[in-house]
């Protein structure tokens, strides 16, 4: 009959999992004990990342209009805004000089804005989502150049009780007008489980790359 593993070795699995030296003996170690599989994520599987972009002009009332002319939803507006339930300080909004007092939304006519929101979804061994990340970046565009940010934010929704929040250790913005920008972020977060304490910090991070025609493209990850 098999010993129970001991602390000491709980533990080591635990951080090689968490710095990226861990073995499939980690994986399947840690996935063994239920209390600690279901607040701890799985190695073996990707994180999942789902982006979501909404195009619009602003009309002469200061309203997101779609290309129709139709106001944009509210319901859709609410997709590219973070989560009322978070902390405020996870998504304070960064401006650049070239931005009015309306946080980025400006009313002028021409150029088109799109809104980007990229959401990387952590599980546990046991399918429970662990945290979610998010990246928010409005940018305004017209005749292949970039030509201001809005609102840029990051926040943590979801957030398990194995999790505890840090601060954002990274805020990077390109400078525009430009052909191509590029919004970066990253926020430390601490992983903790009752008997160990806290194990480790890991940082997830999104770029988002912006174009002067609309395009956009996203790379995103966690790092040890």
């Amino acid at each position: 009959m098999a010993s129970e593993p001991g602390d000491a070795e709980v533990l080591a699995a635990l951080k090689r999992i968490a710095n990226g030296t861990w073995s499939n003996a980690d994986a399947e170690l840690i996935g063994s004990i239920p209390a600690i599989a279901a607040v701890t994520e799985d190695p073996r599987v990707a994180p999942e990342v789902v982006t979501q972009e909404l195009e619009f002009e602003i009309n002469p009332l200061g309203k997101p209009v779609m290309p129709n002319g139709e106001e944009v939803p509210q319901d859709i507006l609410d997709q590219f805004a973070p989560s009322p339930s978070a902390d405020a300080s996870l998504h304070d909004a960064v401006t650049t000089p070239a931005e009015d007092e309306t946080g980025g939304l400006t009313t002028r006519a021409s150029g088109k804005w799109k809104d980007t929101h990229v959401t990387h979804t952590h599980r546990s061994y046991t399918g429970g989502i662990i945290y979610k990340y998010h990246h928010y970046a409005r940018f305004n565009y017209s005749g292949g150049k970039v030509r201001a940010w809005g609102n840029r934010w990051d926040d943590v929704t979801n957030i398990s009780a194995g999790i505890k929040v840090g601060g954002r250790i990274v805020n990077q913005k390109s400078g525009v007008p430009a052909s191509s920008a590029t919004s970066y972020m990253k926020r430390g977060l601490d992983h903790c489980i009752i008997n160990f304490g806290c194990y480790t910090t890991t940082y997830p991070w999104v770029k988002t790359k912006v174009h002067g025609n609309g395009k956009t493209g996203f790379s995103s990850g966690v790092s040890g």
